[in-house]
């Protein structure tokens, strides 16, 4: 007998989770992006915002999936069709890993940031 297979449900996502907020990248010797995302939620399910905001330009960010651990999505920059992969994973209050994967004509790259939350004030 054949099984009917039904695609795996995503967790629903409670409107108090640690990823809510807005997530910068922390202080660091090499360079600081000025791209912050922010993420809420919508009927159980995450949505994210990302903003650069030194020219306020609004990323187009799509497939947006959550396993229960990890939030992923795909972010595209307008102004020069720059897609990048994003990976965030909690590491702990307020702290998360931020693994990016884009490729540009040089080649591939993978970097782990880490990012903290933004106060709000």
């Amino acid at each position: 007998m054949k099984r009917k297979h039904s695609p795996k449900k995503a967790p629903h996502v409670p409107s108090t989770h640690p990823f809510i907020g807005t997530w910068v990248q922390t202080e660091n010797p090499f360079h600081r992006t000025t791209v912050v995302f922010t993420v809420t939620v919508k009927a159980g399910h995450f949505l994210v915002r990302g903003v650069e905001e030194e020219d306020h330009t609004t990323f187009k960010i799509s497939r947006v999936k959550w396993d229960g651990e990890c939030l992923r999505f795909v972010s595209l920059f307008p102004p020069t069709n720059h897609k990048a992969e994003h990976v965030f994973r909690l590491i702990g209050r307020g702290r998360i890993n931020h693994n990016v994967t884009y490729t540009d004509e040089e080649g591939t790259y993978t970097d782990d940031e880490r990012w903290e939350k933004r106060s709000r004030g």
